[in-house]
C-alpha cells in the first residue's frame, strides 16, 4: 500500500507512467462534469471537486481482483503501462509526488473511490478540502 498527499491542480491528480512516452493529457476527458476518472494507455486521471486544494491518495496493489468495497460509488477503468511503474502525482508535478512499482509492465484494472472531504480551511476563509481516495489496482487477466 502507497500513500501520498499531493496538490490537487485544476481539479485533477493523476496516477501514471510518467517514465514513458504517454501522457495524461491524451485521455479523453468526459463531457459531463461529475467524471471521477479516466484511464487509457499509461494510466488514470482523477477529478477532484472545484473546492479540493489537496488529495491524500492510497494506492493498493492487488493479485488478483479485490472485493467490491460497498461504501460509495466507484469507478472501475482499465490502464495500461509499458514501464511497470507510476506516480502519484499532480498534473503540473509537485515535490509530494510519490513513485510506486507495480508487479511489471502490462495491463492493469483499477477501481476508484473518493471516500471522504475534509474541510482545511483556515478560520473565517472560504471552504477548501483535502478529499481523501482509495484506488485498487490489479493484473488485468
Amino acid at each position: 500500500m502507497y500513500t501520498a498527499t499531493i496538490p490537487v491542480d485544476h481539479s485533477q491528480f493523476t496516477i501514471f507512467d510518467l517514465f514513458g512516452d504517454d501522457h495524461y493529457s491524451n485521455l479523453e476527458i468526459p463531457d459531463a462534469p461529475d467524471w471521477l476518472v479516466v484511464a487509457g494507455q499509461g494510466g488514470a486521471l482523477f477529478h477532484a471537486s472545484d473546492r479540493a486544494l489537496s488529495a491524500e491518495v492510497t494506492l493498493e496493489i492487488w493479485p488478483d481482483e479485490p472485493d467490491e468495497d460497498s461504501a460509495g460509488a466507484a469507478a472501475t477503468h482499465a490502464f495500461s503501462t509499458p514501464n511497470g511503474r507510476v506516480m502519484i502525482a499532480c498534473i503540473t508535478a509537485s515535490p509530494s509526488d510519490k513513485n510506486v512499482p507495480l508487479p511489471g509492465p502490462g495491463d492493469y484494472h483499477l477501481r476508484a473511490r473518493r471516500t471522504a472531504s475534509r474541510n482545511i480551511a483556515e478560520e473565517g476563509d472560504p471552504d477548501v478540502y483535502q478529499e481523501v481516495w482509495n484506488v485498487k489496482v490489479w493484473p488485468r487477466t
